[in-house]
């Protein structure tokens, strides 16, 4: 078994070797030159690498402080991204979890190490409790992979990262179609009862787009609490063949429902003669005039924005406009709209910011085109001062 698996791998190394081609599809834009990260990237082709979810080793989480444990979770990604044939330089979006709002500027410039001037991807940011206790900081990446040809989805794990993510720890989302499927949650008693219910769901929303759990590339579960990852882990695993269990990302929110899972899927080759995005709504589900149950992008470059926040010391309805007009000004200068948004992320960290974004939305929102979204109660946004924060997905609308 241990002959086969080596020779499984060699084999991988010469196709991908074969099929690596310049990754030059990547446009990093920045609205302030002063601006440390990216505000938005916009990716032309090309198949996509997402990674799992990385916390720090346990050794670096007891001893190396945060420097050592950003180190950490920035290595792991890189070492991910290597099986996927890719690398830091060719990041999009990168995902922070922290454990405290105050590590955000600490860990910003432990990142800028590690990327060049004008090519730093897009950051997002949220707070709260990490599935380990000690863990302060983890990560997990969009990537442009250079491993040309690839037309269904494919996983890998790296043998020296030992710990620190569940499921495979790299996954490739073919060109072509892509899908975002809402956060869904069916709750029960128990978490692992309510992980199996949902993702039982989630097969009923793949089937009505002909597709299964092959297709998927990686699952996000919002959750509480994070002491039963590994049950949850354990649970969604048994709806992917041994072995075969894509990236996972596990975000905490504060929630009386114990758990709601977002899926990114592969959707097929390109329909390049439809709309480049399209909203759907599963058999049995009602549509909602602020999110779609799904949204499949079928054509055009990818926009991957930096995630918003709204100016300081605004609150309320203020915050909500500021916030959307940044993103509307973002949008609009890399070819793009509101009406052409397929995924969105919302952090809120009080009653308040919930409701007025809930009230905000039909305001600036076609009713027949709103994204794919997941709106999650958190502990903080990652930013002091502030209880909202946007993080999107777009796409070209010509």
């Amino acid at each position: 078994m241990r002959l086969l698996k080596i020779l499984y791998v060699i084999a991988w190394i010469v196709l991908a070797g074969q099929g690596v081609r310049a990754a030059g599809n990547i446009r990093h834009y920045q609205a302030d030159p002063n601006t440390q990260f990216s505000d938005a990237v916009i990716v032309s082709a090309g198949a996509l690498a997402h990674t799992a979810q990385f916390i720090p080793d346990a050794g670096a989480t007891l001893t190396g402080g945060l420097r050592g444990q950003c180190r950490d979770v920035l290595r792991k990604v890189d070492v991910a991204l290597k099986q996927a044939g890719s690398a830091l330089a060719q990041i999009v979006k990168l995902n922070v979890c922290l454990r405290r709002d105050e590590d955000r500027e600490a860990v910003e410039r432990e990142l800028l190490k590690a990327f060049d001037v004008g090519r730093r991807p897009a950051l997002s940011f949220v707070t709260g409790f990490l599935r380990v206790d000690d863990a302060l900081v983890a990560l997990d990446a969009v990537a442009v992979t250079s491993v040309a040809g690839t037309r269904a989805v494919w996983s890998r794990s790296s043998p020296t990262i030992r710990e620190g993510a569940l499921g495979a720890h790299v996954a490739i989302l073919p060109e072509g179609r892509r899908v975002y499927i809402s956060g869904q949650a069916v709750r029960d008693k128990t978490i692992t009862a309510s992980t199996r219910k949902t993702m039982v769901q989630l097969g009923e929303t793949l089937r009505f787009l002909n597709l299964g759990f092959e297709n998927v590339v990686q699952v996000k579960s919002f959750m509480q609490p994070m002491s039963s990852v590994a049950e949850v882990a354990g649970e969604i695993a048994k709806f992917f063949p041994e072995g075969t269990m894509p990236p996972q990302v596990f975000v905490e929110w504060v929630s009386t429902s114990p758990i709601e899972i977002e899926l990114i899927v592969a959707g097929g080759p390109e329909r390049s003669r439809l709309d480049p995005v399209e909203f759907l709504t599963p058999t049995g589900m009602k549509a909602s005039p602020v999110f779609s149950r799904i949204a499949r992008i079928n054509s055009g470059p990818m926009i991957y924005v930096a995630g918003q926040y709204g100016d300081s010391g605004s609150v309320g309805e203020a915050e909500m406009a500021t916030v959307f007009e940044s993103l509307r000004k973002i949008l609009e200068a890399n070819g793009s709209d509101l009406r052409h948004m397929a995924k969105a992320t919302y952090y809120v960290s009080n009653n308040d910011s919930s409701s007025q974004l809930n009230a905000y939305r039909p305001k600036v929102y076609d009713p027949k085109r709103p994204p794919a979204a997941s709106k999650a109660m958190v502990r903080s946004v990652g930013r002091n001062g502030h209880a909202v924060t946007l993080d999107m997905i777009a796409v070209g609308s010509k």
